[in-house]
């Protein structure tokens, strides 16, 4: 009986064995979140720019402590390029030195809708489309100029039930264009831009009376701006993006001076594949009051935080067409002012 069963054991044992290791090889094993390649580049990332949490953190604070809808002005003002340069977003890229293409031209589409006033003080809602046709070239390596021309149309409900509408060509940014560290694809990109909005269109009036500032094609007024754009590799496709503007404008004359306009975008962008990427940006905007003739106005001033998410199409490099909203999460807008969801799109060709 015993030599049986040791003859049974010899036969099942290496059965058992390999049984054993099969479900070794089976069995799931625990992974080191840090060791994934989308954490170590975050991580990467997070310790070179870490200096701007705590500082988006205090303007977002200082913001809501002074709390901006937009006028027509600041409408026509192009936002800040948030996205890689092209030619430089690859993750296979990011080494040697390189520089994006000199001449660029495209369109964008914005559409965007906005509600003021109180119930005491009256409802009114604003209805606003701009077309955006904008260019940059480089002549020289690190030094180029910009330059962007509104198509406005924009309609406004005012408290009384009377509309007004109007559409036209709104004000001209022109501006010069500064690369200093152009040529090296895995270092921080950087550019920095200042100009002027250039009135082009007269401020509307009708039997002798302006129409109401949030309407009107543009600002009546040269208004200086500056603005940066900085992209920071972090590989495998991924990239820290930022952008932030800024813009004062002087009493036009209808006797308004819109308010000082801040923006600040920052976020991250990822190349899915040689042909299309995705990007999530932060986007932080404040105004501070309009004032008429020295008075401030109620439904003027204030702070927006939003989510911008956009997909980008890319085509061999010679063009990219985009498509994204602006989903409000925080508003901080004085007057009863609420702002909805804006739509985004637009095509740029390189060349």
């Amino acid at each position: 009986m015993q030599r049986h069963l040791r003859r049974h054991a010899r036969i099942l044992d290496p059965l058992r064995r390999a049984t054993t290791l099969r479900a070794a090889r089976q069995e799931p094993q625990p992974v080191d979140p840090a060791s994934h390649p989308l954490a170590a580049a975050l991580a990467q990332g997070a310790r070179s720019t870490a200096w701007w949490i705590p500082t988006l953190v205090g303007l977002l604070a200082w913001s809501f402590a002074w709390p901006a809808a937009a006028c027509s002005l600041h409408g026509n003002a192009p936002a800040p390029a948030v996205q890689p340069p092209p030619g430089v977003a690859s993750g296979e890229e990011l080494s040697g030195a390189a520089a994006p293409p000199p001449l660029s031209a495209g369109a964008s589409y914005r559409a965007r809708r906005l509600r003021f006033g109180t119930t005491s003080s009256g409802r009114a809602s604003l209805r606003e489309d701009v077309l955006l046709l904008h260019a940059a070239y480089f002549p020289w390596r690190r030094l180029g100029a910009g330059l962007a021309l509104p198509l406005a149309r924009r309609h406004i409900l005012l408290p009384n039930g009377a509309t007004q509408s109007l559409q036209g060509v709104g004000d001209l940014s022109a501006d010069v264009r500064w690369r200093p560290r152009t040529g090296h694809r895995d270092v921080l990109q950087l550019e920095l831009n200042a100009g002027l909005m250039l009135p082009i269109t007269p401020l509307a009036q009708r039997e002798g009376s302006y129409y109401h500032p949030d309407v009107q094609v543009g600002g009546g007024v040269v208004a200086p701006r500056v603005s940066a754009s900085l992209y920071h590799p972090l590989g495998r496709g991924w990239w820290w993006v930022a952008g932030a503007d800024a813009m004062w404008a002087p009493e036009s004359p209808d006797g308004i001076q819109r308010g000082a306009l801040l923006r600040v975008q920052p976020g991250v962008d990822w190349r899915l594949t040689s042909l299309g990427s995705l990007g999530l940006t932060l986007a932080w905007r404040h105004e501070s009051r309009t004032r008429r003739e020295g008075t401030t106005l109620a439904a003027s001033g204030g702070t927006l935080v939003a989510l911008h998410p956009v997909l980008r199409l890319h085509g061999a490099e010679a063009f990219v067409l985009e498509a994204g909203a602006s989903v409000p999460i925080l508003q901080g807008l004085r007057g009863g002012q609420r702002e909805r969801a804006t739509l985004q799109g637009g095509v740029t060709a390189h060349w």
